[in-house]
């Protein structure tokens, strides 16, 4: 059985987070309400540990155009390291 959780459960930054889930959930679900700037250069900087230490899907709700920018983000494999799944 594959156990999931949603991936913000404390404030803080990603890898926070993600060292939170990792040992009881088999993989998390980022939901991006809001893409910016400040998300998007956390996620830069801390993608290859976050995806070491988690397995991560990621949703983005339909209702904002600024969703075209970080679909773009996790899509080109900047993000993706070697665990993407396209």
């Amino acid at each position: 059985m594959r156990l999931g959780a949603t991936f913000w459960q404390v404030p803080g930054t990603c890898l926070d987070n993600a060292r939170l889930l990792a040992g009881y959930a088999s993989f998390s679900e980022l939901l991006v309400y809001k893409w910016n700037d400040d998300l998007q250069s956390m996620l830069e900087h801390e993608w290859d540990d976050v995806s070491r230490l988690i397995e991560l899907s990621v949703h983005f709700p339909a209702d904002s155009f600024d969703h075209a920018a970080a679909l773009r983000f996790f899509s080109t494999g900047k993000s993706c390291g070697t665990r993407c799944t396209r």
